[in-house]
Order: structure tokens, then C-alpha cells, then sequence
């Protein structure tokens, strides 16, 4: 199993975005912007070109779309190229994969799961996300392309994109992690017959870990990454990557730091250095 994953948008945040006959009804761009209230937007629902071209060239190795609409028959490909105009052959070509995973027979609880369930069932349909993982290319220019042609809504959302080069620790993180869901709102009224009223609210996670054994090879690569987000930029984090797919999913979310970067010298080539993280 691979170890925790966690990915920042420093280079696509400053990448050129456009679209290929593509009606934009919300522009493209606001998937680079931290802003739960505005995504991309597009009725076109067949070959849905995103392009990115970078400043520069640079590594990637992931790429995530964090809550889309995307029915559970779209597909999703992914390309990236070393020319500044996208021809060539692709030096990343992950073919036509499924954008919204099916539950695998060991996630699959009968009784109670319908045939072909997703890992996304029981969750609002505008919330879902899609990770994929590569070994790490030099790219300058990508492409994303989409087909959802029974999309139900008629038109298709992206809140938010991440896509450059993971960072991954060679010891993963301890035993004792904790991953909590927490309603965005809190709180009942008391019923006159003793009863307890609630309202069903969206939830968020928080997780706690430890990275007790952070090899010297591997702390500046944390303490890089913290430079870059600090508390205020949001990432991607997955802390199964290669899990079965409900497991993966359940743990995986674009998120923030909520505690300042502490590290606890434990000898020479060890460091330790907790983690709280909240998804946003």
C-alpha cells in the first residue's frame, strides 16, 4: 500500500487554463481559485477539453477533481505533454478511466449496497471527487478530457482542480491516526414530549496524524511544502492512495492545515512532526 499522498497547486494555480469547444457557463479559471461557492461550469457534456500549459516546465504526478457533478458512467482522461502546444506523443496517457469509482466486492455490503454501487452513494451527487496517480513526468503542457453524456443535471460542475507533483514520505505515518466527521452545524431543539429535534447538515473531516519517523531526506520536503500552503492554502491530501476504492475515497479530500508546522528532533535522521488537517 502506498503511503500518504499530499499534493499543492503551486504551479497549476499559475498555469494557463482554457477549453476546447467548450461552452463555458462559469469560466474555467475559477478551478484554480479556492472558493466553495463558484466552480466551472459547462453544458457541453462530450469531449470536454481542459488544457493547461504551464510557465515552465515542471514535474506532476497526480491530478484530482475535488467535487464535480460527474455522472457514474463519465470518463476521464488524462494527458501531458513536453511540447508547449500539446503534440507529440503524451508522456502521461492514462487512457479512459471511470470519473466515479464503483464500490469493489470487498467494500460491497450486502444487504445493503445496490448492485453496481459507487463509493459515493449516499452522498450529495455535486460533492464527488476523482484522483489519479502517475509516476512523476516533466510535462509543460496537459490536457483533461471529459465525457458525461447522461449527466442528468444537463450541464457539468468542477469546483476545483489539483494537479502537480506529490509528496510522499518513505515511512508512512503512525498507528493511532484519527479521522473525524464533523456537521457544519451543531446543535437540536428540545422537544415539549422530550423528543430531541435535529436537521441533517453536510459533514466535514478532520484528521490527526503523526509523522513520527520523518527520514532527514524527507523532512525538507514537508518543510518545503508547509512554505508553500502555510494555513492558508488549501491541498490535496490521500492517505490511501492505493486502497480499495471506498477506503481511498473516505480518507482522500482537498484540506488546510489548522496547527502551525512543529517538528521534534528525535536523533540525528529521524524527525517527528504531527499534522491536523481539515477538509475545506
Amino acid at each position: 500500500m502506498s503511503n500518504i499522498k499530499m499534493m499543492h497547486n503551486k504551479h497549476f494555480d499559475d498555469a494557463t487554463l482554457s477549453t476546447v469547444g467548450v461552452n463555458e457557463l462559469m469560466p474555467i479559471a475559477n478551478v484554480q481559485t479556492y472558493d466553495g461557492s463558484e466552480a466551472f461550469r459547462t453544458d457541453t457534456l462530450t469531449n470536454v477539453v481542459i488544457r493547461i500549459k504551464s510557465l515552465k516546465g515542471n514535474f506532476v504526478s497526480g491530478l484530482a477533481l475535488w467535487r464535480h457533478n460527474l455522472s457514474t458512467t463519465a470518463t476521464v482522461q488524462w494527458r501531458g505533454y513536453t511540447s508547449v502546444d500539446w503534440t507529440g506523443s503524451p508522456v502521461i496517457d492514462t487512457g479512459l478511466m471511470n470519473a466515479v469509482e464503483m464500490k469493489s466486492f470487498a467494500d460491497f455490503v450486502l444487504g445493503v449496497d445496490d448492485l453496481g454501487a459507487t463509493v459515493f452513494e449516499d452522498k450529495n451527487p455535486r460533492r464527488r471527487s476523482t484522483e489519479i496517480w502517475h509516476d512523476a513526468k516533466a510535462v509543460v503542457t496537459q490536457e483533461i478530457i471529459i465525457n458525461d453524456p447522461d449527466n442528468t443535471f444537463g450541464y457539468i460542475d468542477i469546483e476545483r482542480i489539483f494537479n502537480g507533483l506529490a509528496s510522499s514520505p518513505r515511512w508512512n505515518f503512525s498507528e493511532g491516526a484519527k479521522i473525524k466527521r464533523i456537521p457544519v452545524k451543531k446543535g437540536g431543539i428540545d422537544t415539549a414530549d422530550g423528543g430531541f429535534h435535529t436537521i441533517k447538515h453536510e459533514t466535514y473531516r478532520v484528521i490527526d496524524i503523526q509523522l513520527n519517523w520523518l527520514h532527514q531526506t524527507d523532512w525538507p520536503m514537508l518543510d518545503s511544502f508547509y512554505d508553500v500552503v502555510g494555513n492558508h492554502e488549501d491541498f490535496y491530501i490521500s492517505m490511501y492512495p492505493n486502497a480499495s476504492p471506498k477506503k481511498r475515497n473516505a480518507h482522500a479530500f482537498a484540506a488546510k492545515f489548522l496547527d502551525d508546522f512543529t517538528t521534534t528532533i528525535r536523533n540525528a535522521n529521524f524527525n517527528g512532526t504531527p499534522m491536523k488537517l481539515r477538509e475545506v
